[in-house]
């Protein structure tokens, strides 16, 4: 099971530094910052699949 994640693991990963700049980092507080980052992975995980499913316009 743990191979079937690796993938998915790592991309959560690139995006959540992608989200982590100090101007996030410095906006939210700790809590909201949380809850912002986990929309923000939701969104581009949804994106990146529609891309690589070829649903992107």
């Amino acid at each position: 099971m743990e191979k079937e994640n690796t993938g998915l693991k790592q991309l959560i990963n690139k995006y959540r530094r992608k989200f982590e700049t100090a101007e996030n980092i410095n906006y939210y507080a700790y809590k909201d910052f949380r809850r912002a980052e986990r929309k923000y992975l939701k969104f581009m995980l949804k994106g990146a699949a529609q891309t690589q499913a070829g649903l992107e316009y």
